[in-house]
């Protein structure tokens, strides 16, 4: 990393320690702070460090896509997404109090969504009935949008890392185009948006630029910020030994639009959103936030219960 690209510092008390560690987006990914807080972990433990995989090979590889042709499905599966998007750059769908061209300091939200006790529970029991714990939680707050006054579906972009298990640091991470439907029942819509998921998780593979260079005259941006959806399952990758506990912060600074960024880990599910300091955006937030915690609940009951009663309820 360049000089300033990462700060690691430490808070040291008589009965713990914290450990800082702070680099540049543009370096490090979600995935990679996994590879990153074992390695410190391992190395305060003086234990031995396992072997890694070169970051600068993964990223070479990641940014070397070939041409993609015009008549690519995955560059028509852009095309009806943005046309559905009425060729507006993926924004919240409520109003948060900022106008055009405004920024505001940005504040902080986070709520746990899934107690561990029902995270297994709910991956489990929604894929008995066709969906998965991502499409149970864009539903929960797709639904909790339009019943908040948002639309029928919602336009967001969803960050995807690289499906692998090699040990590396790097930023490698593409853009699922997805189209959350939010209207109807929570338990049907957590299928349909598992088989969107599905479908558009293709359309990440041949990156934004050749999105931007064909359909780049036609975009509309009313924000700097993109609505985002954020999924990390932190069970399923390299985690710290010895009980240590690991927090993601986000770094500070103003913004125009919601940001969610949800993570699994051996406490549960949780999710922290990024908003503007508005007092609109603070009701707005707090108030899909509450209704996402219900509507997920209503989907870990229904999926633990027996199918003919769970089907009964829709």
């Amino acid at each position: 990393l360049r000089s300033g690209g990462h700060f690691l510092s430490a808070v040291c008390r008589p009965d713990s320690t914290t450990v800082i560690c702070a680099f540049d987006h543009a370096y490090v990914d979600a995935r990679s702070l996994t590879v990153i807080a074992a390695d410190i972990t391992d190395v305060l433990a003086e234990r031995p460090l396992r072997p890694a995989a070169s970051g600068l090979d993964e990223v070479r590889a990641h940014i070397r896509l070939p041409d993609v042709p015009a008549d690519d499905p995955r560059l028509a599966g852009w095309e009806r997404f943005l046309e559905q998007s009425d060729w507006q750059i993926p924004d919240f769908p409520l109003d948060l109090g900022v106008g055009p061209g405004e920024r505001k300091p940005m504040r902080t939200a986070m709520r746990t969504l899934v107690a561990a006790d029902d995270a297994p529970e709910l991956s489990s029991g929604i894929r008995r009935h066709g969906g998965r714990t991502l499409s149970a939680l864009l539903t929960a707050i797709g639904v909790a949008v339009h019943r908040s006054g948002g639309p029928e579906e919602m336009s967001t972009i969803i960050p995807a890392g690289p499906q692998t298990d090699r040990r590396f640091v790097g930023w490698v991470v593409d853009n699922i185009p997805m189209r959350v439907a939010c209207s109807g029942d929570p338990l049907e819509l957590s299928r349909i948006n598992a088989r969107r998921v599905a479908e558009a998780t293709p359309l990440a593979e041949i990156g934004l630029t050749p999105v931007y260079q064909t359909f780049g005259d036609r975009l509309r941006r009313s924000r700097d910020d993109v609505f985002m959806l954020s999924y990390v399952d932190y069970t399923r990758w390299y985690t710290p030994a010895d009980g240590v506990e690991v927090r993601q912060l986000s770094g500070d600074h103003d913004t125009d639009n919601a940001q969610w960024w949800l993570w699994r880990d051996e406490s549960g599910i949780h999710v922290r959103v990024r908003y503007p300091d508005t007092d609109q955006a603070e009701k707005i937030i707090d108030a899909v936030l509450s209704e996402t915690v219900s509507v997920i609940g209503e989907i870990v009951d229904r999926v633990t219960m027996p199918a003919a009663q769970a089907h009964g309820m829709a």
